[in-house]
């Protein structure tokens, strides 16, 4: 049987991905860049769960609702169980994201 990876392995993943992105955004500013090397894993991990949940759920929440319903005039109805479909998706994925977010801002490290 297959084993399952470890998720440590994804996580310094997505890591390496976030130090390389906030390292393209200081485009050389010394400062911003000695602060990132500062920063811990966990904080950098954190703050980009919270943006994703600060920016995704008004816009998966509200305005997407919205603009299905204002789209909803003017489109055949089988097409806008496809776009709700989708939509719900989105609304289901920010929800994980949150929750991902709660427990590592909850968690307590020994």
């Amino acid at each position: 049987m297959k084993e399952l990876p470890d998720l440590s392995q994804y996580k310094n993943r997505l890591l390496v991905l976030i130090r390389q992105q906030e390292a393209r955004k200081a485009l050389g500013n010394v400062d911003r860049l000695e602060e990132l090397a500062e920063t811990s894993d966990d904080f950098l991990l954190k703050k980009y769960i919270w943006t994703i949940c600060l920016l995704g759920g008004p816009a998966v929440f509200v305005a997407m609702p919205l603009l299905l319903c204002v789209l909803g005039i003017f489109t055949p109805a089988p097409i806008m169980e496809f776009f709700w479909f989708f939509t719900k998706v989105g609304m289901a994925i920010v929800l994980l994201v949150f929750c991902l977010a709660v427990f590592f801002t909850l968690r307590v490290r020994d």
